[in-house]
């Protein structure tokens, strides 16, 4: 995460927000964009609100023009996040992030936050497990002017020497302010009970020791081997035009060589199969928050429609627990629990966490394991799957509200193989069934796996 003028977000997790009665839909595109300009474009699903093509070198570009008061974001993801790094690669990604505002041979150091804030913008950029995404909100008539400094920054950094030793005390600085974070470190410390050693495993920031032993060659491989056209989803969403957008993303990013580097392994893992509950396992408490025990679960996910299904199975199960806790009484308050599920390129993580209360207690192991056993049993019931997607509704319908939130959308859901699910989300829920959600409990959270690596983390 970048710690400069802006503040970078790493995101490892598709932040909830609460619900918003209101969302500004994507306006009609004015006219198709020409065929014979981008090649491949399309009308996804032949929604007018959304435009995409394939460009020649094998970069995604995704227009979604709306009104945003004269505002525009530009998102540019990059198949390029932490558990894609090798032997002596460990925080690479996160380093990459860093260095590609360092300058490039077009730009100096800090000219291309220079370059954006000029525009009137702002640059930020951020790295998950999967992917890494450099993004800027600006007046919607200068988009095509970032897309040109951006695409200079992704796929030109110098990754100087002498750049990389100013930013690794950077990040060794940002690793130890990141310690006191009780939310990552419920985060952090499910994936690493669900995937143990494995790439998901692995911190998004690594750790301090790996950070202080990396080396420019390998920074520089993971570089080279990461920031290929073909691995980029490029998005433009707010009061633009789809022609000229279009015609802006082609002539920033087509250009781009394609490399003719290895695939890495990270990229052919094979499907998961159902594992064990993890867990509980015990955080540290951290700047006044209480300790938290989590469990975790390893998900499948064949499609984005699982990924639906676990994100809804998430909110059934916080009002669960919620619902079957027996009555709180002053002299023995109950903990509450928290539930959900984050979408991977190789299944998905569904975690559980709650707050140690003031007896030292969190949500029994058997109020848990009763609640799961029933929704693989019996299923939701009616009314518990139509609130869960209310939820899930107006969470994603609250981050689409700005243009910014839309761009990050319309990106991950890309990465993931399927821009369409943002503007097509309602529907989706609607489709998945009590005994789809059944069906899914039982195969993965209740597959008679058992329960292993209780601790403390």
């Amino acid at each position: 995460m970048r710690r400069a003028k802006v503040i970078a977000s790493v995101i490892g997790l598709i932040g909830a927000a609460a619900l918003s009665p209101t969302v500004t839909a994507c306006r009609a595109c004015a006219s198709p964009v020409s065929s014979t300009l981008l090649g491949q474009t399309r009308a996804l699903s032949d929604d007018p609100r959304l435009v995409r093509a394939r460009l020649a070198n094998g970069v995604t570009a995704i227009v979604c023009p709306r009104p945003s008061r004269g505002l525009a974001a530009v998102d540019v993801w990059v198949r390029a996040g932490s558990a894609l790094e090798g032997p002596g690669e460990l925080g690479a990604a996160h380093f990459v992030e860093h260095l590609l505002f360092r300058g490039t041979a077009k730009r100096g150091p800090g000219e291309v936050d220079r370059a954006i804030e000029s525009l009137g913008g702002l640059l930020n950029a951020g790295t998950t497990r999967d992917f890494s995404h450099m993004f800027a909100v600006l007046p919607a008539d200068k988009v095509a002017d970032a897309l040109v400094i951006i695409a200079d920054a992704l796929t030109g950094s110098l990754m100087a020497l002498e750049h990389m030793e100013i930013e690794r005390s950077v990040i060794l600085d940002e690793l130890a302010r990141a310690q006191n974070d009780p939310n990552r470190d419920v985060i952090e410390s499910a994936f690493r009970a669900a995937w143990g050693a494995a790439p998901y495993g692995r911190p998004v920031l690594s750790v301090a020791s790996d950070i202080a032993a990396l080396g420019r060659d390998s920074v520089l491989a993971f570089y080279r081997r990461c920031y290929q056209p073909d691995r980029m989803v490029v998005v433009v969403a707010g009061e633009v035009g789809p022609n000229a957008a279009m015609a802006a993303i082609k002539s920033a990013f087509e250009p781009i060589p394609r490399g003719g580097g290895p695939r890495e392994a990270a990229d052919d893992v094979p499907p998961l199969e159902p594992g064990p509950a993890f867990g509980p396992v015990r955080t540290l408490p951290r700047s006044g928050a209480p300790a938290e025990e989590v469990w975790a679960w390893r998900v499948g996910r064949r499609d984005n429609r699982e990924a639906l299904m676990a994100e809804l199975l998430a909110a059934i199960t916080e009002d669960a627990l919620a619902a079957a806790r027996s009555p709180q009484s002053a002299g023995d308050p109950q903990p509450g629990a928290r539930a959900e599920a984050i979408p991977l390129v190789h299944g998905a993580l569904f975690y559980i966490a709650s707050s140690v209360g003031a007896t030292g207690k969190a949500v029994s192991p058997a109020l848990l394991e009763g609640v799961i056993k029933r929704l693989s049993s019996d299923g939701p019931t009616d009314n518990e799957l139509e609130f869960a997607r209310r939820r899930v509704l107006g969470r994603s319908l609250f981050r689409q509200e700005t243009c910014a939130g839309m761009a990050r959308e319309l990106g991950m859901w890309a990465m993931l193989g399927d821009a369409e699910v943002p503007l097509e989300l309602g529907a989706r829920l609607k489709q998945i069934s009590r005994n789809d959600l059944r069906v899914f409990a039982a195969r993965w959270l209740d597959n008679g796996k058992g329960r292993a690596g209780s601790g403390e983390l």
